[in-house]
């Protein structure tokens, strides 16, 4: 009922603003309302995908900590070479292909064996 009543204060001041002043701060602060109250809630929005790495750095916390039990002795298989840093985050493929960006300007798509499929130069740092 308190909100009730500071509503009706609210309404019982005068407050004389020209039209064209009134109408635009109605629009801003109903335009927000619609923003505010029409916007789908976290948990909706906060969902996981149903993989094994189902977002950018694998949880909701984004500790890029994995559920799997690490490779105990690992080697080096392949390397691949490019003209400037790799500093992009690398995404794989359904089949395997390995996307990365580069400050070469490239964009490249490098095989599960560490071959060229193709690069894409770009106008920026990828």
């Amino acid at each position: 009922m308190l909100n009730n009543h500071l509503f009706i204060f609210f309404l019982k001041l005068k407050i004389h603003l020209p039209k064209r002043v009134f109408f635009f701060v109605f629009n801003i602060v109903s335009f927000l309302a619609l923003i505010v109250f029409s916007h789908p809630t976290a948990s909706i929005c906060s969902e996981l995908a149903d993989t094994p790495w189902p977002m950018f750095r694998h949880d909701l916390q984004h500790t890029g900590q994995s559920p799997f039990k690490s490779i105990q002795h690992p080697h080096i298989k392949w390397a691949f070479q490019t003209e400037g840093a790799v500093t992009s985050s690398p995404c794989i493929g359904n089949d395997g292909t390995i996307y990365f960006g580069s400050q070469d300007t490239k964009f490249y798509a490098v095989s599960r064996e560490g071959k060229l499929k193709w690069n894409f130069q770009t106008q920026g740092e990828v």
